[in-house]
């Protein structure tokens, strides 16, 4: 992605918005770019508050943890959890949990 922001003549960009009242507006922007040039933001698959669910999967492997979460991977050892620890899917159902 293009950056809006000049990250090389801070002086000369932060002087301009400042007269102009956006200074703030402009850090943020670049501090989110920086970030995304990183690596470092993450594109969520749904909306935040969206009710994400799953089901334990049960499998039958010697030594290992016998649920599974049907989204992440994750396994757990007692069956009954209502959600999965690790992504927070809610595990819906008569049998999970």
């Amino acid at each position: 992605m293009v950056r809006l922001t000049n990250r090389k003549a801070w002086s000369d960009d932060i002087d301009l918005t400042q007269e102009l009242g956006y200074k703030h507006i402009y850090q943020r922007l670049a501090e989110y770019e920086n970030l995304e040039e990183q690596g470092l933001l993450v594109k969520l698959p749904c909306k935040v508050g969206d009710m994400v669910r799953g089901e334990w999967l049960f499998r039958c492997i010697a030594g290992e943890d016998p649920y599974l979460c049907s989204l992440c991977g994750n396994t757990v050892d007692v069956y009954g959890y209502g959600y999965c620890p690790n992504c927070g899917a809610y595990m819906e159902g008569e049998d999970n949990g």
